[in-house]
C-alpha cells in the first residue's frame, strides 16, 4: 500500500532562543509546532511574546539556543551559516513591516534582486520578476521607481520580489503594519490568492481581522506557544 503521509516543511521540537546580556532573555521556551506545505498560519502575540524571534527562527536569519528545527525534513539548527544562507536564498521568502526596496532600483529589477542571491541566471531573473508583478497585479508598473508607488504597491512589490523563485514558505513579519486598513486588507487578499495556489504562508501579526485570513492561529505568550487553532478556510463563505 502506497504511504501518503507528507512530511512536514517546518517542524521545530522544544526549540529555545536566549539572548545573553547582564540580566539573559529567554525569548523562546520549549517551542514545538509544524506546518505542512500549503498551509497558511497566523502568529499572533503581543509586543515581546516571542512572535518575531520565532519568525527570525523559522525564516533561518536566527539558531535556537537549544532543541531542533527541521526545513523540509534537514535539520538546521546545527548547519553552517553558508548553508542556512543557500537554503534562506532558495526556499524562503521573506515580507517585512518595511518594505526594503532600493530607490535607485525600477520595480522589476528590484524583484529580480532575489533570484540574483539565489545564483539564477540574468535572463531568468527576469522572466521570473515578471510572472511575480503580474501575479501581485503591478506588471504594468515594472519600470517605475519604487517612490512613485503608494505605500500598497511598495508592499506588492516586496510580495513578488519574495515570491520571484518560487520558495517552499513565505514569511511575513506585521506585513501591513505601515499601510491603511483598505491597502492593508488588499494586502492579506493577495497572501489569500498566493495560498490558494499552494504557496505556504507564514505571518506574524497583532491584528485579528487579519489573522482570520490564515488556515490556522498560533497564539504566543512570554515566548511560548499557549494555543494552535484551525480556522475555516473559505473565507467568502456566507454566514
Amino acid at each position: 500500500m502506497k504511504n501518503t503521509m507528507v512530511t512536514p516543511l517546518i517542524e521545530l521540537e522544544h526549540v529555545g532562543r536566549r539572548y545573553s546580556g547582564p540580566v539573559p532573555t529567554e525569548a523562546l521556551r520549549d517551542v514545538s509546532l509544524s506546518v505542512m506545505p500549503g498551509e497558511f498560519v497566523a502568529i499572533l502575540g503581543p509586543s515581546g511574546a516571542g512572535k518575531s524571534t520565532l519568525l527570525n527562527i523559522l525564516g533561518l536569519l536566527d539558531a535556537p539556543t537549544c532543541g531542533t528545527y527541521r526545513f523540509n525534513a534537514l535539520r538546521t539548527d546545527d548547519m553552517p551559516e553558508r548553508r542556512r544562507s543557500q537554503i534562506r536564498a532558495q526556499y524562503i521568502g521573506f515580507v517585512f513591516q518595511a518594505f526594503h526596496l532600493l530607490p535607485y532600483r525600477s520595480v522589476e529589477e528590484n524583484v529580480a534582486m532575489s533570484g540574483l542571491y539565489a545564483g539564477v541566471a540574468a535572463q531568468e531573473r527576469t522572466l521570473r520578476a515578471r510572472r511575480a508583478l503580474s501575479k501581485v497585479g503591478l506588471e504594468h508598473k515594472a519600470n517605475a521607481g519604487p517612490l512613485d508607488l503608494s505605500g500598497g504597491e511598495r508592499q506588492r512589490v516586496a510580495i513578488a520580489r519574495a515570491i520571484c523563485n518560487n520558495p517552499r514558505v513565505v514569511v511575513c513579519d506585521e506585513p501591513t503594519g505601515n499601510l491603511d486598513s483598505r491597502r492593508a486588507e488588499s494586502i492579506m487578499e493577495i497572501f489569500s490568492s498566493l495560498n490558494r495556489e499552494g504557496q505556504t504562508v507564514v505571518m506574524v501579526t497583532h491584528n485579528e481581522a487579519q489573522a482570520r485570513f490564515a488556515h490556522r492561529t498560533i497564539h504566543m505568550s512570554d515566548g511560548m506557544i499557549i494555543a494552535d487553532s484551525a480556522q475555516p478556510v473559505d473565507k467568502d463563505t456566507d454566514e
